[in-house]
C-alpha cells in the first residue's frame, strides 16, 4: 500500500491513529474474548488500547516487551508520538508493569502457562497486560511480510517501507510503499471481515484527505 503522510511524525503513531479510526467501523477489532463467570463472552471495551512490541536490552539479552498505549482513539497524534518516544527511551527496569512481568518470567514454564490462562479469563486483567489490539513492526530489519500471532483479536504486522514504481493518473512514479499484514482471532472475526478491515486501513493510509479526520 502507498504510504502518504503529511505529518512530520514517524509513521508508527500515524498508523496507530488510523487503526483506532478504522475500529469505529469495525468494533470487533477491539474485542476481548474472556470468561463471564461461567462461559466465554466477547467484551467490547470503549477505549482502543494498542500494545506495541518494543525491544529492550537487559543483562546482555534483547527482550521484547509489549507496553500498551491507552485510549488511542481519544488522543492526538502528537501525544501518541510523545508517549512512544518516552517508552522507547525507558530502560528495561523502568518499563510499565515490569515487576509483574519479571515475576511471570521467574515461573517454571507450566506456571507461566497457568498464569497466562488465568489472565486471559478476566477482561480487566487481559486489558491491563495486553490491551485490545496488537501492533508489531519489523520494518527496520528489512522484513516485508510476516504474520504476528498473539492473543489479541487483531494484530497488525508492519513491514518495511520501500520506494516502488506505481501508476498514478496514467503515469509511472516512484512512491513509498508500506507492507502490512493482519492476524486475527477466528473465534471473534471471520476472514471476510478481517480482509475488509485491512482494506479499510489501506484506503485510509492512501487517502491524504482522510488524515484530517485523525487530528
Amino acid at each position: 500500500m502507498e504510504f502518504c503522510s503529511k505529518h512530520h511524525f514517524t509513521y508508527t503513531p500515524v498508523l496507530l491513529k488510523i487503526i483506532a479510526h478504522v475500529q469505529k467501523k469495525y468494533p470487533l477489532m477491539n474485542a476481548i474474548l474472556a470468561r463471564d463467570i461461567i462461559r466465554k463472552k466477547i467484551f467490547l471495551p470503549e477505549g482502543v488500547d494498542i500494545s506495541i512490541a518494543m525491544e529492550k536490552k537487559h543483562k546482555g539479552r534483547t527482550i521484547v516487551l509489549i507496553p500498551v498505549i491507552r485510549e488511542v482513539n481519544t488522543k492526538y497524534i502528537e501525544n501518541i508520538s510523545s508517549e512512544i518516544k518516552y517508552l522507547s527511551k525507558l530502560p528495561f527496569d523502568k518499563m510499565p508493569n515490569i515487576k509483574w512481568i519479571k515475576l511471570l518470567n521467574l515461573d517454571p514454564d507450566f506456571l507461566k502457562y497457568v498464569t497466562m490462562r488465568v489472565i486471559c479469563q478476566y477482561p480487566r486483567l487481559y486489558n491491563f497486560f495486553f490491551g485490545t489490539i496488537g501492533f508489531t513492526n519489523l520494518g527496520k530489519y528489512g522484513i516485508t511480510h510476516f504474520y504476528p500471532l498473539w492473543i489479541n483479536a487483531t494484530v497488525f504486522g508492519i513491514g518495511t517501507i520501500e520506494e516502488k514504481p506505481v501508476a498514478r493518473n496514467g503515469h509511472i512514479t516512484i512512491a513509498p510503499m508500506l507492507y502490512m499484514t493482519i492476524a486475527f482471532n477466528h473465534r471473534i472475526l471471520d476472514g471476510s471481515t478481517a480482509s475488509e478491515i485491512l482494506a479499510e486501513v489501506k484506503r485510509t493510509i492512501e487517502d491524504e484527505n482522510s488524515y484530517d479526520l485523525l487530528e
